[in-house]
């Protein structure tokens, strides 16, 4: 559909949809699940040290029925009562919302604003670009005659029609990388970078502070926190892209770190993420825990087990993280085992048994690695202000 010609007639159909399925005359009214009142939620928590709280909204928008906000009621009052920010998952990425080069669906994202304003929650855009996730027709649509302005006008539009709402955008996702993948600053290879070269990045963060001034504008990495040799590359590379970035005036405010993680992999040394914290804050930058969650897949069958691991995993994560003054922010990509992005994804466990990489278990029920998140904030200093959208 193009942006305008049909959004108000899908918009009004999704509407009466969800009418349909609550009933005539019946109020919207979400079931909590057992023991959600006994407890604060994690957002009231971290705002309480001025950290803002929130996950990704796998859950809210199911895939696999009509697009209906809210359509598990149960859910849904725990989103609400542990987030006090909305991070989309797919809803704004390129293929996802430009299907073909003059056709745009914003219909998920509108649906997605409308639920963290009507809840009182920050919105976080995710992402404006990402080389490695492009849509098919772009390769026959953008050359490098016409790669920087396609660049500026889609951000534009995308950023300009949530302007002033949205707290944090990522702007590009995963820029840099190692091995055979990488160029030799560390930038992945793909087609935004093979067109514009390392400037698609200063563009990207040009346009979209143009199109959303009052936005924090954020450097999304992946794959930086643990202490092996590939990583270490991608920290040496990611710094320097920020001290490129910043050099040139480039407005950026904030790297972040997505915390995939992943134990009984990769060796983790809580210096190391130390002394990278300390090394962007240098630069005077933010830094937000983007897309937190525990990969199970190497963890033991056994369950009581598996979620000791992950426990003690999120633990000696959060022991660096959450001291550093530089981390203003913390999103679980994803809350419930119910809506768990793994199970659609290659890190799957191969014994076949569904992850369980997220805060609560299947029927909502906060798991030993929720706890450690909630003693974690409890026990974080105070930070001097909270995010805000820029003056």
């Amino acid at each position: 559909m193009t942006e305008f010609s049909n959004a108000i007639g899908r918009r009004a159909f999704l509407a009466a949809a969800a009418a349909v399925a609550i009933g005539p005359g019946c109020a919207r009214a979400d079931t909590p699940p057992p023991g959600m009142a006994a407890r604060p939620g994690l957002g009231a928590v971290a705002a309480s040290k001025n950290i803002l709280f929130g996950a990704c909204s796998r859950g809210l928008l199911p895939e696999d029925g009509p697009l209906r906000i809210e359509s598990d009621e149960t859910f849904s009052a725990l989103f609400k009562h542990e987030c006090r920010m909305m991070t989309t998952e797919y809803q704004v990425k390129m293929p996802n919302l430009r299907p073909r080069p003059n056709t745009w669906d914003f219909d998920a994202a509108d649906l997605l604003m409308d639920y963290a304003t009507a809840n009182n929650m920050a919105f976080r855009g995710h992402c404006l670009l990402w080389s490695s996730v492009m849509p098919r027709w772009f390769a026959q649509e953008v050359d490098a005659s016409n790669a920087e302005s396609f660049i500026i006008d889609h951000i534009h539009k995308v950023a300009g029609r949530y302007a002033g709402r949205v707290i944090s955008w990522d702007v590009v996702n995963e820029a840099i990388t190692d091995g055979d993948e990488a160029a030799d600053d560390g930038l992945r290879k793909g087609p935004l970078l093979n067109l514009v070269g390392p400037r698609y990045l200063d563009i990207a963060f040009k346009a979209t502070h143009e199109a959303d001034p009052k936005a924090l504008l954020c450097l999304n990495q992946d794959a930086v926190e643990y202490d092996v040799d590939s990583q270490d590359y991608r920290r040496e590379k990611t710094l320097g892209q920020l001290r490129r970035l910043l050099d040139a005036k480039v407005p950026i405010h904030a790297l972040g770190i997505q915390s995939h993680l992943e134990p009984g992999w990769l060796k983790f040394t809580p210096e190391v993420l130390n002394r990278f914290l300390d090394d962007v804050a240098a630069l005077g930058l933010k830094v937000f825990i983007t897309e937190l969650d525990v990969v199970d897949r190497r963890l033991p069958a056994d369950i009581p087990a598996r979620d000791q691991g992950a426990a003690d995993a999120m633990r000696e994560f959060l022991d660096v993280v959450l001291p550093h003054p530089a981390v203003a922010m913390v999103n679980a990509w994803g809350l419930s085992d119910r809506y768990n992005w793994i199970e659609d994804s290659g890190m799957r466990r191969k014994d076949g048994r569904r992850s369980r990489a997220q805060l609560f278990d299947d029927d909502l029920t906060p798991k030993p690695v929720y706890q450690v998140l909630q003693d974690g904030l409890n026990a974080a200093p105070a930070r001097s202000s909270a995010l805000t959208l820029l003056p």
